[in-house]
Parts: C-alpha cells; sequence; structure tokens
C-alpha cells in the first residue's frame, strides 16, 4: 500500500507539475490572447479612424471636382466673352480707320473748297466796271461766253469735291455710339 500511496504521490506530483506548466501556458496563451484582443481593439479603431479619413477625403475629392467643374465653366465662359471682346475691338479699329480715311477725305476737300472759294473771292473783287461793261456787250457776247465757261469749270471742280450722300449715310451707320 505503502508503495501504492508512493506511485499516487509521485503521480499527484506529476500531475501538480504537469498542472502548474499547464497553468502557466494557459496565462501565456490569456496573455497573448489579451495582447491579440488590445492589437485587434487598437486595428479596429485605426481602420474605424481611416475608413473617416477616407470619406473624409472623398468627400473632399467630390468638392474639389465640383470647384473644377465650376473653375472651368467659368473659364470657357470668360474665353467666349475675351473672343466676342477682341471681335468688339477689331469691328471698332475698323469703324475707325473707317472714319479716320472720311476725315482725311473731308479735310482735304475742304482745303480745296477753300482754294476755290478763294479763287472766286479774288477773282470777283479783281472785277473791275470795264469787266462788267464787257460782260454786258449784247454783240459778240465773248466775254459772257467766257463768264459761262469760268463757271461751269468751278461747277465741276464744286462736284468733285462733294462728298456723295450714300457715303454720307455708310459712315454715320458705321458710327459707334462708345466713339
Amino acid at each position: 500500500m505503502q508503495q501504492q500511496l508512493n506511485e499516487i504521490q509521485q503521480q499527484k506530483s506529476a500531475v501538480d507539475q504537469e498542472n502548474t506548466v499547464l497553468e502557466e501556458a494557459l496565462k501565456k496563451v490569456h496573455d497573448e490572447t489579451e495582447s491579440h484582443k488590445r492589437s485587434a481593439a487598437s486595428a479596429a479603431a485605426k481602420a474605424f479612424r481611416l475608413e473617416k479619413d477616407i470619406d473624409a477625403a472623398n468627400n473632399e475629392k467630390t468638392e474639389l471636382r465640383l470647384r473644377l467643374d465650376e473653375a472651368a465653366k467659368q473659364n470657357e465662359e470668360l474665353s467666349v466673352r475675351r473672343q466676342q471682346l477682341e471681335q468688339d475691338l477689331k469691328d471698332t479699329a475698323n469703324r475707325l480707320a473707317k472714319q479716320n480715311e472720311h476725315r482725311k477725305l473731308c479735310e482735304a476737300n475742304n482745303g480745296e473748297l477753300y482754294r476755290i472759294g478763294r479763287e472766286l473771292v479774288d477773282w470777283y473783287a479783281d472785277k473791275g466796271p470795264l469787266s462788267a461793261i464787257l460782260e454786258a456787250e449784247p454783240f459778240t457776247r465773248m466775254k459772257s461766253v467766257e463768264m459761262e465757261n469760268l463757271l461751269e469749270s468751278y461747277r465741276e471742280k464744286l462736284e468733285v469735291q462733294h462728298l456723295d450722300r450714300s457715303i454720307n449715310q455708310s459712315i454715320r451707320e458705321h458710327q459707334s455710339p462708345h466713339l
């Protein structure tokens, strides 16, 4: 019996040792499990934060896309407006060039008309009583014919310098209210 008791004590001692080893292993596994739980909780929290960051980034991306689309639309509108303004500028420059040409023509015609008018005034101022008698001379009427030729010459000069009404009308139509 003693022997059986020794064997049982040895078995109990072996079971106690095994129990101690298993308890240490269990404690170690439990500690590792707790560590893994903490790591999993930390990873879950980090994943949640990252998902929130991704959602925020996607929202910001959507907002930036909308702003980019709006900016592109404004850029297109400004481009169209710039093209319109460039065309208006070209049209205005063309009208101004035509007006400058017309003004130069008017100045030239004015100078010529002034010269013709001065000639007439000078001729009339130089006309004396003898010229008046010769003009009224009823037989040969030479001086009268000379006077008619002179008047016709001046009439032709004036007609050449006269601006055509259709030119004046087209110039008025092309004048810009801004000028």
